[in-house]
């Protein structure tokens, strides 16, 4: 493979990188449109990444069909996924672009083998033994040739320092400039594809190497997987959903079974170099997947029906669906006769069209979790699933961009004068935290003031609308955010003048308010009284609540005043 084409490939990937880095930087074409940035970077990324793995057929009418093809799909649903994008402050966030590059990059690998082992045969006849070296090859390749960068880096950084210390800056400054940092990582990265190719061997080596320590890691898991599910009936199923991230956890363990058994099956021309009874084992683990799946299934359910779906959870849904069935067709295979690992190859192949075909479908219209998320949290507040009051609105206005946006705008004419109020508060919002997310109208339902019988006094109210407005952070979360429990507030003498003050218990900060010369007025924030809010709150509502005279004065020495704080 001639080295020219894929530096020439590598400088255009790197100036293109560049530019899209510098429009970002001055806030220029096509950094200002959401859609056209996105979809730049996907063509600027995956499309040099396919040439350069093709670099030896650049020739060939079928590379650029297949170059063109994935600048229109990538480009295409990158740019969906920045027209999605419609929060005030215009950011993308990290979860947007972890999923849509993830899912990309995970599609993009998928297909790649098969486009080349068509190049190969000329037929789309698939050989699982092509797909197995492609795969394995091109994850080698890539992973190779981002260490090689990586280190290369290193070097350079080393470069840089070692002169700045005898008060040379200049590389150690170039060397931090995008204009070099972007081409030249490019073209590392280029020439250690071409370096790691020219040497086949090298690959071939590394890769029966990993397949053979992954291949024996495979009853190890299996052994994890059989051993969990017997403790199961005797620690029962609850604790599992007490801790939030059981799910992820048995995801993981599924994904990884997936793998080593994959690793040990190698290319299908031969089983295991197992003993007869551990091959067994590990048959008689495989039946584990789809009861993992289930309990994965259940567990969400749960959730969804609680919460309702939100963006993880839809891709929670995504990652359960793939498992169970490459764990329903595993168990499927187990059934028959040995050697039953035969049977592997044709549910591989057909679940790589699967996964990469989700997760088009997942950055796509048809199947996207800000649509699926949007109209599920919607409809739970029409139902009455969540009080009005504790419902999170900006949930909608800043984690679902469009659709988000779009359902608050139809909850802003809801016939509920309350929801509609708090949607209508959370669009015209331009930051999730910082800002009043209650209406005016609405801040006096959020109090609940004790002892009970007390009245609100509403010049307090109309100073805490005032205040509240200019100042958010100077008052309790509860009185800012919608979605917030209830303000628990007391009203209690704290100076022995004969007129309550006001004391916030719920959420941050836990301000002081008191009436001075006939005007409200916040005084201070109350400290330290570790405990948890329910707690307090049942505290407060059973009258449990008094004033502490405190056993030492101030002392003051001029204007300068001192509080003693006690040892305990």
């Amino acid at each position: 493979m001639a080295a020219i084409p894929i530096l020439v490939i590598a400088v255009v990937q790197g100036w293109l990188l560049y530019g899209l880095h510098y429009a970002l930087q001055h806030q220029t074409w096509p950094a200002t449109d959401a859609s056209w940035l996105l979809a730049l970077y996907s063509i600027a990324l995956f499309v040099p990444f396919a040439l350069e793995i093709f670099a030896a057929r650049l020739r060939h009418r079928f590379t650029w069909m297949l170059a063109a093809a994935i600048a229109a799909l990538a480009g295409g649903l990158s740019a969906y996924a920045g027209w999605i994008l419609d929060t005030p402050d215009g950011r993308f966030g990290f979860f947007l672009l972890f999923a849509l590059y993830g899912a990309l990059f995970l599609a993009w690998f998928i297909a790649l083998p098969f486009t080349q082992t068509f190049a190969r045969r000329g037929s789309w006849k698939i050989l699982y033994t092509d797909l197995f070296e492609f795969s394995w090859q091109n994850a080698l390749l890539l992973a190779e040739a981002a260490v090689f960068t990586g280190v290369f880096w290193l070097l350079l950084f080393l470069w840089g320092a070692l002169f700045k210390v005898v008060n040379i800056a200049f590389f150690s400054e170039l060397f931090t400039q995008p204009a070099f940092a972007y081409p030249v990582s490019s073209i590392a990265f280029g020439y250690a594809i071409y370096l790691i190719e020219s040497h086949e061997k090298i690959v071939v080596t590394l890769r029966r190497h990993l397949l053979g320590v992954f291949g024996w890691l495979l009853p190890l898991i299996a052994l994890i997987a059989v051993l969990f599910l017997l403790a199961l009936p005797f620690t029962g199923l609850q604790p599992l959903w007490e801790t939030g991230h059981a799910s992820s956890l048995m995801l993981w363990l599924q994904f990884l079974f997936i793998h080593f058994l994959n690793s040990a099956y190698e290319d299908g021309q031969s089983e295991p170099r197992y003993p007869a009874w551990l091959k067994q084992v590990v048959r008689f683990a495989v039946f584990a997947l789809p009861i993992y799946a289930a309990l994965c299934a259940y567990s969400l359910g749960l959730r969804v029906e609680q919460h309702g779906w939100t963006v993880v959870r839809v891709w929670g849904a995504i990652a359960t669906f793939i498992a169970a069935l490459y764990g329903i067709g595993y168990a499927a295979a187990a059934l028959r006769r040995s050697p039953w690992m035969g049977r592997v190859a044709p549910i591989n192949v057909g679940m790589a069209a699967v996964v990469a075909g989700v997760l088009l479908l997942a950055t796509s219209p048809l199947l996207d979790p800000r649509r699926l998320s949007a109209a599920s949290q919607a409809e739970r507040l029409r139902a009455g699933s969540v009080p009005a009051a504790k419902f999170d609105y900006d949930y909608l206005r800043f984690e679902l961009g469009r659709y988000g946006k779009d359902a608050l705008a139809e909850l802003s004419r809801d016939p509920n004068q309350e929801i509609a109020e708090l949607a209508s508060g959370s669009l015209v919002k331009t930051a999730r935290h910082g800002q009043p997310g209650v209406p005016p109208a609405l801040l006096a339902s959020r109090v609940e003031l004790h002892p009970a019988g007390a009245a609100l006094d509403p010049a307090f109210v109309k100073y805490l609308e005032g205040a509240v407005k200019s100042a958010p952070w100077e008052h309790a979360s509860c009185l800012t955010q919608a979605g917030q429990p209830a303000c628990l507030m007391v009203a209690l003498d704290l100076n022995a003048d004969g007129q309550p003050e006001i004391l916030t218990f719920g959420g941050h900060p836990q301000g002081v308010y008191s009436r001075i010369d006939g005007q409200w007025k916040k005084v201070g924030n109350l400290v330290g009284g570790v405990a948890s809010p329910h707690r307090i709150g049942a505290l407060i509502r059973q009258s449990s609540i008094k004033v502490e005279p405190t056993g030492w004065r101030d002392v003051s020495v001029g204007d300068v005043r001192f509080t003693l704080q006690r040892m305990p």
